[in-house]
């Protein structure tokens, strides 16, 4: 491509398909600034550029005299300007303020820079036709050298409103020149939308995101709250997981009033849109050459939809900040998602085999990138000059870590080094590929089975999900109905008692004082199995008690008992098993409060029992008064069994049911008594 397709392109090509009538693929008839056919183009097309600087080349001069031997064959002016122009240089990284052909005697749009910028704009009107913006073009831009060996890029910026789709949209066709004489055309389409919310139902997803946020920042002031008051903030300050959700928190709050933002100002848009007004009249290109000054109408016209397109092409800018926002906020969430792993057993183990293995990959990173980054200089060097993908630094370094990947043309390289390019090939092949890689794997393995050992071997989600789902609790006793297991369950005063008994724990214990407040039952566990890692003493390694100590212990049982009973616990130790695993854990608390309950329970037994010999007393007294009474009785022919074989009788003859009916009818309580007579049972 040249200058002149380029002006062929803009002539014959997209000003017409702008203004053009009666075709499907342009305008309807009558209405003009279609772009295919959805597409409302705001005010017009602007041609934007801008250009270098001049300065005299800093070269040798027998380079210059070389560069000057085509001018020796021109004469008159011709030659003062050739030599003129050789002689400069224009570096595309210093551009010009400075006005150039027809604008530095007159204003004319286009030759002088807009404002104090280094562009020069020309704006194409489309309601002042077809016809203006040929003549601007054929008359004005073309034979006054609008496009020259100063000009650096060439924009053509076009706003358009779709309202089927609901949205602001840019389009940008550029063109730069470089220095080596290509010219490079791009074309980019930025579109933001100018209505986020058209009905409510658009915003239940936002309501609920604030929700949650709202949620989990509650949360966490409770948390905040009770941590001061227990004298414990410096602990929870210092819990990284405890930081990610401050981070999450604030991210969300930022995201949120950031899309609020937007939303504002794409409803400002839309007000300038509704008050956009017509175009002023019409002038031709010559009449515009002849103006000392520009149309002050004009100007203004222009500044309001140059205005428009510069703030749709903000606002999308805005919009890529908003959702690489958003992109970092997704590693917060990934984050987050660890921090829910340490609730399942083994995908904390996984999480901690991660973080177990971060020192070393550290190391091995540094190690990585040292070799990497020298194949890639290798690899620029070697094909850089020849194949395209090789061509710059930044490109080598895709094409190396596509190589790493598996993705190379090993032909092409090799006709281009030869020999060199065969070492370097097997050389990046051998270290990288098959030394370095296996050296991240072996970390890798290495750490988890590290980790692992510590853990044991905790429950899998599959089985808390099976558990989960099921309509009856797995850890229910069979034929134990369900309303007295719930009984069993701990209450909300015997959790508080277990984590306030976990606090103290990790408090007594040094060595644990380095663990999160959020210290989950596996974190409890390898630091246990590190313990006994680094004093040398487990389970399986222990000294068992004999036979003989087992039964001084327990008489009941004898010799034959204690030797299965010693023979099954080595069985048990022998084996991996992990006596904090998490079922285990919570059988355990179970346990625990199970025997809290019992002691309860006992203390009440003994309470009772010290009030039935109180009872038994009083009736001895009572039989041992009535003893003289019955004796007279019996003086009189009256039969009577004497008192104490009558009571002895009588506990032999009833059940123990009986007795304890004839012991409450004795000492005056009924059928209907109080209740704690049942415990005496």
């Amino acid at each position: 491509a040249t200058i002149p397709d380029y002006w062929l392109w803009l002539q014959r090509g997209l000003i017409p398909q702008l203004w053009k009538h009666g075709s499907t693929g342009g305008s309807p008839a009558g209405d003009p600034g279609r772009l295919a056919l959805f597409n409302v183009v705001v005010g017009g097309l602007r041609l934007r550029q801008t250009r270098s600087a001049t300065r005299e080349c800093r070269t040798s001069d027998d380079l210059i005299r070389f560069y000057q031997r085509p001018c020796a064959g021109v004469a008159g002016e011709l030659k003062t300007q050739c030599l003129e122009r050789v002689r400069y240089c224009h570096p595309e990284w210093e551009l010009s303020r400075h006005p150039f052909g027809p604008g530095i005697e007159l204003q004319t749009e286009g030759f002088v820079p807009t404002g104090d910028t280094t562009n020069f704009d020309v704006f194409l009107d489309i309601r002042r036709g077809q016809a203006t913006a040929e003549s601007i073009v054929e008359d004005l831009l073309k034979p006054r050298g609008w496009i020259d060996e100063n000009t650096v890029t060439v924009h053509m910026d076009l706003a358009f409103v779709n309202m089927d789709l609901r949205m602001f949209g840019l389009l940008q066709l550029s063109l730069r020149m470089h220095r080596g004489g290509a010219l490079q055309k791009d074309m980019f389409v930025k579109a933001v939308t100018s209505e986020a919310y058209p009905t409510i139902f658009f915003a239940i997803i936002d309501f609920v995101f604030a929700f949650l946020v709202a949620v989990l920042l509650l949360q966490e002031l409770a948390q905040v709250k009770e941590m001061c008051q227990a004298g414990r903030l410096k602990k929870y300050l210092a819990d990284f997981w405890n930081m990610v959700d401050w981070i999450t928190i604030f991210f969300s709050i930022g995201i949120m009033g950031f899309w609020a933002w937007i939303v504002l100002q794409s409803m400002r848009i839309s007000e300038k849109l509704a008050e956009f007004p017509a175009s002023p009249p019409t002038r031709a290109a010559h009449e515009q050459l002849q103006l000392e000054l520009p149309d002050p109408d004009l100007i203004l016209y222009h500044d309001l939809y140059g205005g428009i397109i510069r703030e749709v092409e903000w606002l999308f800018d805005v919009k890529v900040l908003h959702r690489l926002a958003l992109f970092w906020f997704t590693l917060v969430l990934v984050l987050r998602y660890f921090k829910s792993f340490e609730g399942q057993p083994r995908l904390s183990q996984m999480a901690h085999a991660m973080r177990f293995a971060w020192r070393d990959l550290s190391h091995f990173l540094i190690l990585f990138f040292v070799v990497f980054v020298n194949f890639t200089l290798g690899g620029y060097l070697l094909f850089g000059s020849t194949i395209r993908e090789w061509s710059s630094p930044y490109l080598a370094l895709g094409a190396t870590f596509k190589l790493l990947l598996g993705h190379f043309d090993y032909d092409r390289m090799e006709e281009v080094a030869g020999f060199s390019a065969t070492v370097w090939f097997w050389l990046f092949v051998v270290l990288v590929i098959l030394v370095l890689m296996n050296f991240l794997f072996a970390i890798v393995l290495d750490s988890y089975h590290v980790v692992k050992t510590y853990a044991g071997k905790p429950t899998s989600l599959f089985t808390q999900m099976r558990d989960s789902l099921r309509w009856r609790d797995p850890r229910r006793p069979k034929g134990l109905p369900r309303k007295q297991w719930k009984g069993y369950r701990m209450s909300s005063y015997q959790q508080e008692l277990l984590t306030g008994a976990l606090d103290d724990y990790l408090r007594e214990n040094e060595d644990l004082g380095h663990l999160p407040v959020n210290s989950t039952l596996i974190s409890l566990r390898m630091q246990r199995k590190k313990q006994e890692l680094k004093t040398g003493v487990r389970a399986k390694d222990a000294d068992f008690m004999t036979e003989q100590e087992i039964m001084g212990l327990c008489p009941a049982i004898d010799e034959q008992q204690a030797r299965r009973l010693l023979y099954d616990v080595k069985d048990f130790a022998e084996d991996d098993h992990d006596e904090h695993s998490l079922q285990q854990q919570q059988m355990e608390d179970f346990r625990s409060c199970a025997v809290d309950y019992a002691m309860q329970i006992q203390a009440l037994v003994s309470d009772g029992e010290a009030k039935i010999r109180d009872m038994a007393q009083v009736v001895e007294r009572r039989l041992q008064e009535l003893g003289p009474r019955i004796r007279a009785d019996q003086l009189h022919g009256v039969d009577v069994v004497p008192p104490v074989e009558r009571g002895h009788r009588a506990t032999q003859a009833v059940s123990g049911q009986e007795r304890l009916a004839l012991v409450n009818a004795v000492v005056g309580v009924g059928s209907d008594g109080p209740r704690q007579s049942t415990m005496f049972r």
